[in-house]
């Protein structure tokens, strides 16, 4: 297959440089980021000539527009030439004074008086515009990454130290606890909702075992080397296997008659809902309002009295889906498991209307030199990588180009300088481009573990039959989804072999699970216990294969795997939700909940488990990321999380005060589905179906995130 560049299979991408006269080597090209004329940095530091005025007074107005662009691109070219030099200039000052350690003893004075007045002498000359080398510009980078590595390392180890000494006093605390109530205000959030979800995730694993069967029955018929290619080919023979669904009906009806305690449905649910997230929806719901769970609320949280489940409560289930034992457990300890809009607005106030609405630039409209300058001379200043400035960078408008570099800060992967890497390099199906200009194009994130597992998904070997024939079966189990989802879709369809590759390393890949997972759980404080629609927008980041896989494989262990399935942090979106559209758009919500059989927690759910990527426009998807990242570099280095806190902790937050625990950064998820479904309420009331509910909410073209949180949070009556 010939090589090509991923980059350039953006739909809105174009190969047409930006014609600057005389343009630095620090400007710009296409507006997704990517660098058509990737010369040298040997003049990184030189000044542009002077543009040349034509004799008519058009040309001369137009040249002088140009050349005031082109000073205010220079000025910030200079503020990232500026910070390379103060760089190279504290190198060449260490080696000078290292120098003056070598000598007689008797002349060490005079020898070190006189080097450091050279050294000094040669940084000032150095800082006031003397042009570097590539080598020299490369040398300086590479000091600059390897500081804010550095600190990232301290943070985390230094959380993680603190996180140990916090579960030893939280377990000492534990065992000096003499009475229940006591206890139960000990306990971590997290723990108290892992025990509410042992129905759920009961009958999530029976829905997923049955679901497997069904598979590994269809693989028997469909034998060992017939595959069913995305794109509509047939006759491929390869060493995958696809299961053939088009004679499945009966295999289908007894999948769904062993599945107890969910509803029949057919591999999409009713009313278009998809199979997974209509079952997984019924089996948060069925073992939330279960009898066991039901027992525990009331003897665990009420001490065995039953009659306060009936006080105040929605009994009939009018605006939510949850028995009243659940709504009475909300009502008394909102502020920990479900926080009121109050907190909600102290939590996520640095996005009021006051701090502006900043425009995307993800990748169509596109980004300015000017722009993408400034964001990556403050990217490499001190301090620039720090928790704090990372979440202000992310909440701003991102520019495409330093998209990648920010999400890899933020999901605390180790930067470095790659060297000269002017053209793109792709070795069979990895792709090695890179967006960004002259200097970001140099770094990299790519780790070779990464690479190792992309090139050795195809080669695992199984100790047993069993474990390849389920290996065999999520193969199968991707390929069809990988079709069905980002085969038929109109944002990501271009996207369809990436995707492929990206899912089936990432399913195979234990460290994921084993590795990733454990470390994000731990430095939360936490106890260490739809996929292509996840992994499609990151192909929008960067064009490198390892670099995808880094971010995709990233954000599933620390975000996206806490919501597939039932577990504390998609019930606590479920809640949010709920609270919100009830307030504020009570009518509509009672006409879906009651006249059409369809609650918009139905609906939500969906938006939740992927993360809005089957909604939104990836431009206003990336928007989204940005702000669920900026969040999320905050809760990783804070002092305490929200589901790690205990409910004693929390009940500062009631009365106004602000909790000292931050906010979950997927708690946006909830906050931005309630906007939209508020925003769309006075058309929700006129439906008369399921079906023209769905419809309604199919696409979300002209949806804005950004706007709609900020009336939901602070503008909202």
């Amino acid at each position: 297959m010939p090589s090509r560049t991923c980059g350039g299979k953006t739909p809105f991408a174009t190969n047409a440089a930006v014609n600057w006269p005389n343009s630095t080597p620090l400007s710009h090209g296409p507006t997704d980021g990517r660098c058509t004329n990737r010369g040298s940095l040997s003049s990184v530091v030189s000044s542009p000539p002077l543009v040349t005025h034509s004799p008519s007074v058009r040309m001369r107005q137009n040249n002088a527009k140009t050349s005031l662009t082109q000073q205010k691109i220079q000025m910030k070219n200079n503020q990232i030439t500026d910070c390379l030099q103060r760089e190279f200039a504290g190198i060449s000052s260490n080696k000078r004074h290292n120098s003056t350690l070598v000598g007689d003893s008797a002349n060490s004075k005079n020898t070190r008086g006189s080097n450091s007045h050279a050294a000094k002498a040669d940084g000032a000359d150095i800082g006031s515009g003397m042009p570097l080398s590539q080598e020299d510009v490369l040398c300086a980078l590479s000091m600059i990454i390897q500081k804010q590595n550095s600190d990232l390392d301290t943070r985390r180890s230094r959380l993680l130290k603190q996180r140990e000494r916090d579960r030893a006093r939280s377990a000492e605390a534990a065992d000096s606890e003499a009475d229940e109530q006591s206890t139960l205000l000990a306990e971590p959030c997290c723990a108290l909702l892992h025990s509410l979800l042992s129905q759920s995730r009961r009958l999530w694993a029976s829905v997923l075992s049955a679901r497997l069967q069904v598979l590994k029955k269809e693989l028997s018929h469909s034998g060992s080397t017939r595959v069913l290619d995305a794109r509509g080919c047939s006759g491929i023979t390869e060493n995958r296997i696809v299961p053939d669904f088009s004679a499945s009906s009966s295999s289908a009806s007894s999948f769904n008659s062993d599945t107890s305690g969910v509803s029949n449905n057919s591999s999409k649910g009713q009313n278009g809902m998809e199979w997974s997230v209509e079952h997984l929806y019924e089996a948060l719901v069925a073992g939330i309002n279960s009898n066991a769970t039901t027992e525990f609320i009331v003897s665990r949280m009420f001490n065995g009295d039953a009659s306060v489940c009936d006080d105040g409560i929605d009994a009939f289930g009018l605006l939510t889906v949850f028995r009243a034992p659940v709504q009475a457990m909300l009502a008394q300890y909102q502020e920990t498991l479900a926080p009121s809009l109050t907190a909600l607005r102290m939590h996520f106030f640095a996005l009021h209307p006051s701090a502006g609405c900043p425009r995307n630039t993800a990748f169509s409209n596109g980004e300015t030199s000017e722009e993408a300058q400034e964001r990556l001379g403050n990217f490499l200043k001190v301090g620039g990588s720090a928790p704090e400035a990372l979440a202000s960078a992310l909440r701003g408008p991102v520019t495409p180009s330093l998209r990648r570099l920010l999400y890899a800060r933020a999901l605390q992967f180790q930067l470095f300088v790659a060297g000269d890497q002017s053209s793109p390099t792709d070795v069979g199906e990895l792709k090695g481009s890179r967006y960004g200009d002259d200097i970001a194009r140099h770094l990299s994130f790519a780790t070779a573990r990464s690479r190792e597992c992309l090139r050795r998904r195809t080669h695992y070997k199984y100790l047993t039959k069993d474990a390849e024939a389920m290996a065999r079966v999520l193969q199968a189990m991707i390929i069809m989804d990988n079709a069905q989802s980002v085969g038929d879709n109109d944002k990501y369809f271009i996207f369809l072999e990436e995707t492929e590759l990206l899912a089936t390393s990432l399913i195979l890949d234990r460290s994921v699970s084993d590795v990733q997972l454990k470390s994000t759980l731990m430095q939360m404080g936490r106890p260490p216990e739809q996929i292509h629609l996840l992994i499609a927008p990151v192909c929008y980041i960067t064009g490198d294969t390892v670099e995808q896989y880094d971010i995709v494989s990233a954000l599933f262990s620390q975000l996206w795997c806490r919501l597939q399935g039932p577990t504390p942090e998609l019930l606590q979106c479920c809640w949010i939700f709920e609270s919100l559209v009830a307030r504020f758009a009570a009518p509509a919500c009672l006409h879906a909940t009651c006249a059409l059989r369809f609650p918009p927690l139905r609906l939500a759910i969906r938006w939740m488990t992927t993360a809005f990527a089957t909604l939104l426009e990836p431009a206003e998807l990336l928007s989204l990321w940005d702000l669920i990242l900026s969040y999320h570099v905050e809760e990783m280095f804070s002092t305490r999380t929200a589901l790690s806190c205990s409910l004693g902790e929390c009940s500062a937050a009631k009365g106004g005060k602000k909790s000292a625990c931050a906010p979950s950064a997927l708690w946006l998820l909830p906050l931005v589905a309630a906007s939209i479904f508020v925003f769309r309420a006075p058309l929700v009331e006129r439906c008369a179906t399921a079906d023209e509910m769905l419809h309604l909410f199919a696409q979300g073209r002209n949806l804005r995130c950004r706007p709609l949180l900020q009336y939901l949070l602070f503008m909202a009556k």
